[in-house]
């Protein structure tokens, strides 16, 4: 159901981070989902040796992926949760090429070469959706964000009660959606697609179950299938 306002709480995200399950997974790699948007993304942030900003930047793992690929020549991660820092700096070690905010991403200031985000739009409202981009679009001229696209099983997904539990409220979002909020702040999009049909696909979080019907989903459906969407765009 769509809300006009809604900003996730910080124990939402704090908990997430914290949690026993987070932990006890490996950040010693970034995680295969941020590879494949990074894979996706370099289709069009085609430039090397970037200074780029992470708006809600968890785990750090997109980041990673950019810094270490040459992509970006240093990364920013901005994220609220104490727990979220913490984990990223086991990822990249405490790298001399990477900088930390612990802040509320409306605060952050500086100017980058490109900002980004994934993960992270689908969970405000319609109102700060537009403030979120405007963020974006004034820390840097080139702007990417990736959501959850609107597809059946990531509403779904979206709805269950385990899920609003764990991430709290989502919304799925399509690319109709992005274009205008992208074209409002005045970015010029240079591409809105979908991507990863195997994301958010009924079973995939099943162990065993998931790997067969996420192996299938990605080899039969086709791109435009996907259950990500990448807006890529550039200040007009």
């Amino acid at each position: 159901m769509t809300k006009e306002h809604n900003v996730p709480d910080n124990e939402t995200w704090e908990r997430l981070w914290s949690s026993a399950v987070t932990r006890s997974q490996t950040h010693e790699q970034p995680n295969s989902v941020s590879l494949l948007i990074y894979k996706q993304m370099s289709r069009h942030v085609q430039c090397n040796g970037l200074r780029t900003v992470e708006l809600g930047a968890g785990t750090g793992s997109l980041s990673y992926a950019m810094l270490y690929s040459g992509q970006a020549q240093h990364v920013t991660l901005v994220d609220r949760s104490e727990s979220a820092i913490e984990l990223s700096r086991k990822l990249f070690r405490d790298s001399s090429q990477v900088t930390w905010h612990r802040e509320d991403f409306f605060e952050h200031q500086g100017h980058y070469d490109l900002a980004v985000s994934a993960g992270v739009l689908e969970h405000f409202g319609q109102v700060e959706r537009k403030a979120l981009v405007d963020v974006h679009a004034q820390l840097a001229d080139h702007v990417a964000i990736i959501v959850p696209a609107d597809t059946r099983w990531n509403r779904h997904r979206m709805a269950q009660e385990s899920t609003m539990k764990r991430y709290g409220w989502q919304e799925p979002m399509n690319a109709e959606e992005m274009v205008t909020l992208f074209e409002s702040v005045g970015l010029r999009v240079v591409a809105c697609e979908r991507f990863l049909p195997r994301y958010g696909f009924p079973g995939t979080g099943i162990r065993k179950l998931g790997r067969v019907i996420g192996w299938l989903a990605q080899r039969c459906l086709p791109s435009s299938a996907g259950g990500l969407l990448l807006c890529y765009g550039v200040r007009s």
